[in-house]
């Protein structure tokens, strides 16, 4: 417990600081939510280009903290008005404090997203052991994927201090936004009551509140849906703004999603109407490109070495031949393990891949959940209802909100034809089927601001009512488990293994690589360690660091570029 309070306050601090530093010299108007969001892009992109050269480890969280206290000698007089806005907001945080509380109580808890012991503590473990290695995903395809997030992870890990990772992230964005929408439902209702945009508001806070399984492990998959979901409520709250600053922060959190999982690339849509709505002004397109190389380059280079590929597994971008490369088989296979078990989770996922949309639809839509068919049949028909509207003139829509219901409707596209997994489409789902919200436009404001403080506790009793619920078990074994280990009050709960899950030790070219004897994930067993061992597997020098590479890695082979020229319903 306290050392996640100690890695979450480390971090806040540092974003804090970061991006009211950066929001100061780049002149941009935000509120400290949008500091703070700015700051975590910041400090992750620096990250991101450290890791090339050296592991993330505390000396250089030491370095950020360092830099930090100088920057606050530049910063002091927006870090007090800061300050002074936090008292004002008294009452914002005392709402805010039973859904803190329970975030806080699930975060303690061990992770239990199966991705975390498939790969994302081996990963993070890789970044605070050494700099990026050349071939990683030849060993674990996974370790491919390169989440930019995970870089930021290892930052506060806080490993060499507890001797088990921290996984903090999660946790205090979750907070920053429970105070952001707190804030903004307190705003819309006190101004209107019960409007569209506090409906708006409140359906989106509530989704949110639903990503708490999150919370507990290092999941990029939490900011891939509420990065997107902040993004598009951010710019229907503040209003259309002609002026170009107001509009950088949302370039950068867009630009800064897809390197935490390119499920979020549609919100490049959104990025194209503002680069269009801003067109005329040259130093603003300049600006924004070279905002664009400094957020994605070093994420670009960490991924060409850990595969050999610019974007992996997109194996239609085939760029580079390095000896490190992973092969186009095994890359394909990656590619469609992520297309066929989203489409059809089981024995036949890899049939699943190849099948078209006519043959995988059907089977996909009978095992999907009711609520989820409604939410996919109202977000497609409300998103064609926006757009006919619109252009039939019958509905009137400001630019943020076309923006939006375009890039919501091309992102469920997206999503449809390529991994239709309700994780990787929620964001555009959510707001696609809101979009009503956009163009119906009401409110009831009688008594408005006296009816606010019941309404707002009696949702926060509901919701602690609920949650409790749903984790009952888990809540009153870790009351009993604290009240016979103490130590459970320092450090949260590891990610458990199997009681019985045994390693057996192989031979990579004289270096010792466990593999577990049951199942397909590592937890959080000592590097090297792989699911999938690959005999053709080999060392490119004499140590870890040097990499891993194929025996033979043999030229380049274009004939999977047939595959791109069908449409994806053949």
């Amino acid at each position: 417990m306290l050392s996640l309070f100690l890695s979450s306050f480390i971090s806040l601090i540092l974003f804090t600081i970061y991006g009211t530093f950066i929001s100061k010299v780049a002149f941009f108007r935000s509120n400290i939510f949008i500091n703070v969001l700015i700051g975590i892009v910041a400090i992750n992109t620096l990250t991101s280009f450290l890791s090339l050269f050296f592991p993330i480890n505390n000396y250089v969280l030491f370095a950020f903290i360092l830099s930090s206290i100088i920057l606050f000698f530049f910063i002091k007089k927006e870090l007090k008005s800061i300050y002074q806005l936090i008292k004002s907001k008294k009452s914002i945080i005392i709402y805010s404090l039973p859904f803190i509380l329970v975030t806080f109580i699930i975060s303690i808890n061990s992770p239990q997203n199966y991705d975390t012991g498939l790969y994302h503590i081996q990963t993070i473990k890789w970044i605070e052991e050494y700099a990026v290695v050349p071939g990683l995903a030849n060993l674990h395809g996974r370790f491919g994927f390169n989440p930019n997030i995970f870089t930021l992870f290892a930052l506060t890990s806080l490993f060499d201090i507890f001797g088990q990772l921290i996984f903090s992230i999660n946790f205090t964005l979750l907070i920053l936004f429970i105070l952001y929408f707190i804030n903004q439902l307190y705003f819309h209702f006190k101004q209107s009551g019960i409007n569209h945009l506090f409906i708006l508001n409140l359906i989106v806070f509530l989704t949110i509140l639903s990503l708490q399984y999150y919370v507990s492990s290092p999941s990029p998959d939490f900011i891939s849906i509420v990065f997107p979901l902040f993004i598009f409520t951010n710019l229907i709250n503040q209003g259309v703004k002609n002026d170009t600053i107001s509009d950088i922060p949302t370039l950068i959190l867009c630009l800064y999603s897809i390197t935490v999982k390119l499920a979020t690339l549609p919100v490049l849509i959104l990025v194209i109407f503002i680069l269009v709505k801003h067109r005329k002004e040259t130093k603003t397109i300049k600006f924004i490109l070279a905002l664009f190389c400094l957020i994605i380059f070093p994420w670009l280079f960490r991924n060409i070495i850990l595969s050999g590929w610019l974007i992996y597994p997109f194996y239609s971008i085939d760029l580079f031949n390095f000896d490190w490369k992973v092969p186009l088989s095994k890359i394909i296979h990656e590619n469609e393990s992520i297309i066929g078990w989203a489409r059809n989770p089981g024995k036949k996922y890899i049939e699943a891949s190849h099948m078209n949309l006519f043959y995988w639809f059907p089977e996909w839509w009978y095992q999907l959940k009711t609520i989820y068919k409604l939410l996919f049949l109202s977000s497609i028909a409300f998103t064609l209802l926006s757009i006919i509207g619109q252009y039939m003139k019958k509905i009137k829509l400001d630019f943020n909100s076309f923006a939006i219901i375009i890039t919501s409707f091309f992102g469920i596209l997206f999503w449809l034809m390529l991994a239709p997994d309700l994780r990787f489409g929620k964001a555009f789902l959510i707001f696609a089927t809101l979009s009503p919200l956009l163009f119906l436009k009401f409110n009831f404001k009688p008594y408005a601001a006296k009816f606010f403080n019941p309404f707002l506790t009696l949702i926060s009793i509901a919701f602690l009512f609920f949650v409790f619920c749903a984790n009952r078990n888990t809540d009153l074994n870790f009351l009993r488990t604290v009240s016979k280990n103490p130590s459970q009050l320092i450090l949260p709960k590891i990610i458990e293994s199997p009681v019985t899950l045994n390693f057996k030790t192989i031979n990579i070219s004289g270096i010792n690589c466990y593999m577990p004897l049951e199942g397909d994930r590592c937890y959080n067993y000592c590097i090297p360690c792989t699911p999938y061992f690959d005999t053709a597997l080999i060392l490119r020098g004499t140590n870890l660091k040097s990499g891993f590479k194929h025996k033979s890695n043999g030229q380049k082979d274009y004939s999977h570029l047939k595959q791109l020229l069908k449409p994806f319903w053949f």
